[in-house]
């Protein structure tokens, strides 16, 4: 559109120039009489008509100055116009070209982001199925480690087994520590919140750590009296945090102390809610980590030094683990440490207060490992397993066994489900992955049935996403165990069955 109101311009110069031109030269042509004669029939002699000729001319010369004037005049302001369109016409062009180039710019980066994501999320969901594969196998491996501790074993024995389950149990956290990383860089990561009792958890969390310390050093923790309220937090990802902070501080001391400590630094009410800020530390007499490698301590796959890592094994990912978790509940680990004296990792979280802390514990939350050989509380209760896995079958089986279950058996879910319509059941375990019909899709069905007693459905699964309990619960269980399963979990699922059933049930004692 501006080159043609550029050439409409032009055109009008032209025409105008030609236009005056023309007008000058046809005055030119003008010619006056020797003799003029006037109005009333005089006439005007030779001297006269000169001086009017010469008038006359002068005339035409100041009115072709004034055309001239004037073109110089719409010429000089049509070059204006030009010239100035010309500017915006180049501006126009130049915002154009820039615009273009950001949109370029814009769609390479969104392609990108996009190329990202999709490569993150392929590569947890490949790190998912291989944990699943890997979780399958290894739940044989340490349920078979459990039941030969329930056998007559020599002091050498105990030692094999106690090394196999060791590492085994290594392996694990090894696998969770990669998945948990993925999860973390695909943006994955999830946090709930529940009512946690901050006393028992660094109660359990310590006692699990007693048997790996020495004669020589002292594992101890410390609550403030202070806390007297249960706190909304994630109870996984807070263990998480710190049996790993507890771990390395274990590993790295080999006398003196560690002491894990919960203080209450203030408390502030915000509306209905009184939200408490917590400090959490875990404190030994280690080797300490010297101020130069300190910074990349948190950094993945880095440690303090080559040779630790060669002494000492190890990742590095528990650190940079430990730091994104606290980084989503709003807090940031912080060390002191001097190198050959020992180390001190703190962090700082608010919480929201959530009811009064009980002084015993939730009986769903004991650590019971198994039931008194003469509990027979399940004796009425038919229990059916699903599962196709020969391995798992077992080892089920087998801690079953140890709570005075028998259970009936399915291959897959189809045959689990064609068993339960002909002999109800009351409690059903079943896979989530199974040939014919899976866990889910029978969970659906039978949660939709209409049944005479209640019945209750729990999942056994090695899918280690965070949404596999949500995707558990949504269709149909009522409960989620996660492979590899221990015996203590087996036992303490079943009796919250027990009780859950024995609400609704006056059949049962």
């Amino acid at each position: 559109m501006l080159r043609y109101n550029t050439l409409i311009a032009l055109t009008f110069v032209v025409g105008m120039f030609f236009h005056i031109e023309q007008a000058v030269a046809n005055n030119n042509l003008i010619e006056f009489p020797q003799i003029i004669q006037l109005a009333d029939g005089q006439t005007l002699d030779e001297k006269s008509a000169n001086a009017l000729s010469i008038l006359h001319l002068d005339t035409q010369k100041q009115i072709r100055n004034i055309y001239k004037q004037a073109l110089y005049v719409i010429a000089t302001i049509c070059i204006f116009v030009i010239l100035v369109m010309f500017i915006y016409y180049r501006k126009i062009q130049v915002k154009e070209a820039l615009r273009k180039a950001i949109e370029k710019e814009l769609k390479v980066a969104e392609e990108a982001r996009q190329h990202a994501e999709e490569s993150a999320q392929e590569k947890l969901t490949f790190l998912a199925r291989m944990s699943h594969e890997i979780r399958t196998p290894m739940n044989g491996v340490l349920g078979m480690a459990e039941a030969l501790t329930y056998t007559e074993l020599n002091n050498h024995q105990q030692e094999l087994l106690g090394t196999l389950k060791s590492s085994a149990g290594n392996l694990l956290a090894l696998l969770n520590d990669v998945l948990d990383f993925s999860k973390m860089d695909a943006g994955k990561l999830t946090l709930e919140s529940v009512p946690v009792n901050l006393h028992q958890l660094s109660r359990n969390i310590t006692n699990s750590f007693q048997q790996l310390t020495s004669d020589e050093l002292n594992l101890n923790y410390h609550v403030a009296d202070s806390i007297t309220h249960n706190y909304l937090t994630d109870p996984t990802r807070m263990s998480q945090v710190l049996n790993n902070l507890l771990s390395n501080a274990i590993k790295f001391t080999e006398k003196g102390g560690v002491a894990l400590t919960i203080d209450l630094l203030e408390s502030n009410v915000e509306g209905e809610q009184t939200i408490d800020t917590i400090r959490i530390s875990i404190k030994d007499t280690g080797i300490g980590i010297p101020l130069m490698h300190q910074t990349s301590l948190f950094t993945p796959f880095k440690q303090a030094d080559d040779a630790i890592t060669r002494k000492y094994g190890g990742t590095g990912l528990g650190l940079s683990i430990c730091q994104e978790i606290a980084t989503a509940m709003n807090s940031h680990i912080q060390l002191d440490s001097t190198d050959g004296e020992g180390s001190n990792f703190y962090f700082d979280l608010s919480l929201v207060q959530s009811g009064v802390e009980s002084d015993t514990e939730d009986r769903r939350k004991n650590k019971r490992v198994i039931n008194p050989p003469n509990d027979n509380r399940f004796k009425g209760l038919r229990v059916l397993v699903a599962e196709d896995n020969i391995v798992n079958l077992k080892v089920l089986t087998a801690q079953l066994e140890r709570l005075n279950i028998s259970p009936h058996i399915a291959q897959d879910g189809k045959q689990a489900l064609d068993m339960h319509n002909e002999l109800a059941y009351d409690i059903i375990i079943s896979d989530c992955h199974m040939p014919n019909l899976d866990g889910f899709e029978l969970a659906s069905i039978i949660s939709k049935q209409e049944h005479e007693k209640p019945i209750w459905l729990i999942a056994i699964t090695a899918d280690a996403l965070d949404d596999a309990v949500e995707h558990c619960i949504s269709a149909g269980f009522d409960d989620y165990m996660s492979k590899p399963c221990p015996q203590e979990v087996i036992t303490n699922k079943l009796n919250n069955a027990y009780r859950q059933l024995k609400e609704s049930r006056s059949d049962l004692e």
